[in-house]
This record gives C-alpha cells, sequence and structure tokens, in this order.
C-alpha cells in the first residue's frame, strides 16, 4: 500500500514540475491532499510543520524578490495562511502545496 502511496505522490510531483516549466524541490511538490492529510494530523506533527513552514518560506521569498510589492502577510498571521491553504486544499486536493501558496499570493497581493 505505501509503495502505492509514493507512486502516487511521484507522479503529481512530476507532473506539477513539468507544468511548471522548472524544477521544484521540498515539501511544496506534495498535493493537496497529503497536506490536507498532514494538518489532520494537527501542528505539532512534524510533517504537518514542515509542510507548513514551507508554505511561509516559499510565500516570504516571493515577497522578498518583490522588494517589498507583494505584501501577503499584510494583516494575517500564521494560522491565517494555513487556514486559507485548508481551504484550498479541500476544493483542489490534486494541486501542488506550491500551487495553494501561489493562489494565496494572488488573493492577498498587499
Amino acid at each position: 500500500m505505501m509503495q502505492v502511496l509514493v507512486l502516487i505522490v511521484l507522479v503529481f510531483t512530476l507532473t506539477a514540475n513539468e507544468a511548471a516549466g522548472y524544477n521544484r524541490l521540498g515539501a511544496g511538490t506534495a498535493s493537496c491532499g497529503i497536506w490536507s492529510g498532514f494538518r489532520r494530523e494537527g501542528s505539532t506533527s512534524a510533517r504537518a510543520l514542515s509542510s507548513e513552514q514551507w508554505v511561509l518560506g516559499f510565500i516570504d521569498g516571493i515577497t522578498e524578490e518583490s522588494g517589498g510589492t507583494l505584501d501577503p502577510f499584510n494583516g494575517v498571521e500564521a494560522e491565517n495562511v494555513w487556514e486559507w491553504i485548508d481551504n484550498y486544499c479541500q476544493a483542489n486536493p490534486l494541486k501542488s502545496i506550491a500551487e495553494a501558496a501561489s493562489a494565496f499570493i494572488a488573493a492577498h497581493p498587499r
């Protein structure tokens, strides 16, 4: 069973990377379905924590690269970000965590 799950994750990871046009590494390559499972484990779970911190780092990196013209964290706390990602992932379980974080940025530019 575990081998099947690993195979499924790899297929979706490769598909997401090809669609992005560049290689992406880390927790962001996992699917939203994986995110949702980790989040159900609770924020004290190492897997949930890793994914949550990846999202914050990804968004922070985009903000840094924009020179501050984007500020998706304006007026929100980390838990607000994760809840938004939870909702996005529930509606889009086959999307990647990186796609969810990108959607968050698009919905919260300032």
